[in-house]
């Protein structure tokens, strides 16, 4: 059984992709289950060599506005009770640990079922080219913290059904009440970050975000409005986890 995972659907990433992959790697994760929604920009060349080590699972899934449909089946196929945590994460979602890598928060709060973490969401901070590191490029982000959008990291172990896996959060057995509160449920910002990369680069917007659509629903595109809409007001100043890779603490 692995200890730490992370379920993945993705799209023409491939910007990013190696350095998502390391990143979280680094972190602790020792296992990806990544879904390609049909890329056209090769990501196996990339991938291959994660796939060979047994780091990475792919799967093929072309079929537009499949992503919960194609998180449940992946998840109940080959990772339930096969991993004990898994986060279900974008490619342009970097989860860390602020004080110590995610794995070791992780076994601090083995007490809780389910982890969230907020979106911090970052604009380009004028990156016109991709960076080759957004981690380390993009230290712009708006200034709250998104109330309301998560992600999730949860035991795989302490769910009932597939069904119960969505996009931001989990939803209660046989319902579509999310799971948000409760004894074993741990909203974690405080200990764990979720950045989100939303806008990353002109180029990333030019070739990847305004062109590929959504991912689980029709009629949904980034327009430049929308683009601009999270990018322009990205002026707070936030380099905390430029840091601790510039500068490991002793005992991350």
């Amino acid at each position: 059984m692995y200890y730490l995972s992370v379920l993945a659907q993705f799209k023409n990433e491939t910007l990013n992709l190696k350095v998502w992959l390391d990143h979280h790697i680094w972190q602790g994760v020792q296992h990806f289950y990544l879904i390609d929604n049909g890329s056209t920009d090769n990501p196996l060349a990339i991938l291959q060599d994660y796939i060979k080590k047994g780091i990475v699972s792919y799967y093929y899934k072309p079929k537009l506005y499949a992503q919960i449909e194609n998180y449940r089946k992946v998840f109940a196929k080959d990772i339930w009770f096969k991993s004990y945590w898994l986060a279900v994460i974008d490619l342009d979602e970097f989860l860390y640990g602020i004080d110590q890598k995610l794995v070791k928060k992780l076994s601090h709060l083995h007490y809780f079922s389910v982890i969230y973490c907020n979106w911090f969401v970052f604009g380009t901070s004028g990156c016109i080219d991709h960076p080759p590191d957004v981690r380390k490029s993009n230290i712009h982000r708006l200034p709250e913290m998104d109330k309301v959008n998560t992600k999730y990291i949860f035991k795989t172990m302490d769910i009932v059904n597939p069904s119960q896996l969505w996009i931001h959060w989990l939803f209660k057995p046989n319902t579509r009440i999310p799971m948000q509160s409760g004894q074993k449920i741990r909203i974690a910002n405080q200990l764990i970050r979720l950045n989100h990369y939303v806008c990353q680069s002109e180029e990333f917007f030019t070739k990847v975000k305004s062109t590929r659509g959504d991912a689980s629903k029709s009629g949904h595109k980034w327009t430049r409005e929308l683009f601009d809409a999270h990018n322009i007001p990205a002026t707070f100043v936030d380099e905390t986890l430029k840091t601790i890779i510039e500068n490991e603490p002793d005992n991350y």
